[in-house]
């Protein structure tokens, strides 16, 4: 048993080395001749049986499982529970052309069938009650090169690398069934819709908390597979419930430090019982890492460097910062005036005034904006100051390295702010009637302050890009970020 042991642990630590890998075919569970039975519900613990090939809906010429040894185990329907009551060395099954040909070791009794393209349906039991009201079980089947023997995970097994089905056993009549089941996944392309076919970066996430209410009383929770599935068995009687996903560390927007995912869907939807099989939400998410040395200052983007970006991505740098995503950002000249009119700046445009698209003749067109963004300003007129940042900002964004959904950690606490809403934040400053007269010696000193206070959280994105300074900037990740599961 130690070199088995030790066998294990190797293989363990070289499959936690590599990514989540989705591996093809299905686990299924059947009665003892191989038949699917309908919504997945028993009478009898020693009637559950598990199938592993193609699927149990697909043909025969359809992908099955990689050839090789698994274990498998039953568990509540959280996972968080081992019902199984042998040793996971005596549930070790084989597959062989794509099916689980028999057991490698154990007593677990093995029944031939003319079904499931060729596979062995192997008894589950023993396992012991489950603690779900409704006795739904999970099992689980992982690769034994992927088990931990330390017991990590879900009782060894890791999500990213198992496949899941859940069951029902109860005694009595029988009741019809519905089984809840959805997806998640990472949105790489943030359109909240699941499209790999299109973008290979859009992966299953595993391990992923997802929970059911019915009401507003906690039902039950499940994470799910190296499908990103999950699924809920509930009797199907036109109940209502609420299926709600939660992240590990929590989302960014609830004002939780560390938080790094994004949801790009809605983070909860209603469902109804009311055929056998319906379908549950589809969550899409991003997970956010730091990007450091993206900013620039506002005094790159005047010299030959700067002006150089500017000129790839005209006119669009001039329409953003004077009308970014349909609301006017309102720069300021370093001019106090009572006449908030008369203190705009707007950016150049040849040819015509804003919003009209123009040919540009690069760089003389430019000189206004230039002198602008480095200009004195004025005495300290915090409206003049605060709209050199909010435009170098905006510029890193639109046309320099920052090119991305991108969030702050506006403070430094950890808590993770959206680019766009402190954009927003700063041009409504701007825009009050009173931008106008904000420096030291005018009238409006709350006014003066607050623009202040922003000046320097758009000073530290745009200083980003000396990696010397402080580092506040986000974007997504490539992938999902790693997380530990269950939590």
């Amino acid at each position: 048993m130690q070199s088995m042991t030790v066998r294990l642990v190797a293989a363990f630590a070289l499959a936690a080395a590599s990514t989540w890998a989705q591996t093809p075919g299905a686990i299924y569970t059947s009665d003892r001749s191989g038949a699917v039975v309908n919504g997945n519900l028993y009478s009898n613990v020693r009637d559950v049986c598990l199938v592993g090939g193609p699927g149990p809906n697909s043909p025969c010429t359809a992908g099955g499982l990689p050839d090789g040894d698994y274990y498998f185990q039953v568990t509540d329907p959280s996972g968080r529970m081992l019902l199984s009551t042998d040793s996971v060395f005596d549930r070790e099954v084989r597959v062989h052309g794509g099916v689980i040909v028999g057991l490698v070791t154990g007593t677990h009794r093995v029944f031939s069938t003319a079904n499931n393209c060729g596979s062995v349906a192997v008894q589950l039991y023993p396992f012991a009650d489950t603690p779900s009201a409704g006795g739904e079980y999970k099992v689980w089947v992982t690769a034994v090169g992927y088990y931990d023997p330390s017991g990590s995970g879900f009782s060894g097994f890791q999500a990213g690398h198992s496949k899941t089905d859940n069951f029902k056993v109860r005694s009595g009549r029988a009741v019809s069934q519905c089984n809840i089941s959805g997806y998640k996944f990472f949105d790489h392309s943030e359109d909240g819709i699941w499209n790999p076919s299109v973008d290979p970066l859009e992966v299953p996430i595993a391990g992923w908390r997802i929970e059911i209410y019915r009401g507003s009383t906690f039902d039950d929770l499940t994470y799910t597979d190296e499908n990103g599935h999950y699924e809920f068995i509930r009797n199907l009687d036109n109940t209502v419930y609420t299926i709600v996903e939660r992240a590990p560390g929590g989302f960014i927007g609830d004002g939780i430090p560390g938080a790094i995912w994004l949801a790009n869907t809605p983070r909860s939807a209603n469902v109804t019982a009311s055929a056998p099989a319906v379908a549950g939400p589809t969550f899409g998410n991003l997970s956010f890492e730091l990007k450091p040395g993206v900013g620039r200052t506002k005094g790159f983007w005047q010299n030959v460097n700067g002006r150089a970006l500017l000129a790839a991505c005209d006119p669009q740098w001039r329409h953003d910062l004077y009308l970014r995503k349909g609301i006017p950002v309102g720069l300021r000249t370093n001019v106090s005036s009572a006449d908030p009119q008369r203190s705009l700046f707007i950016p150049p445009f040849p040819g015509g005034p804003p919003p009209a698209f123009f040919a540009l003749s690069f760089p003389d067109a430019d000189t206004a904006f230039a002198n602008w963004i480095v200009g004195d300003p004025a005495l300290g007129h915090a409206g003049f100051i605060l709209s050199t940042q909010v435009a170098a900002a905006i510029l890193n964004n639109s046309c320099g390295f920052m090119k991305f959904t991108a969030y702050i950690d506006r403070f430094q606490n950890g808590i993770l702010v959206s680019f766009d809403e402190m954009v927003r934040g700063a041009t409504g400053l701007l825009s009050d009637p009173n931008a106008g007269l904000t420096g030291p010696n005018d009238p409006y000193q709350e006014l003066r302050n607050m623009m202040l206070m922003c000046t320097n959280e758009f000073g530290t994105i745009n200083n980003s890009g000396d990696l010397g300074e402080t580092q506040t900037v986000y974007g997504s990740s490539s992938g999902p970020k790693p997380f530990f599961s269950p939590y």
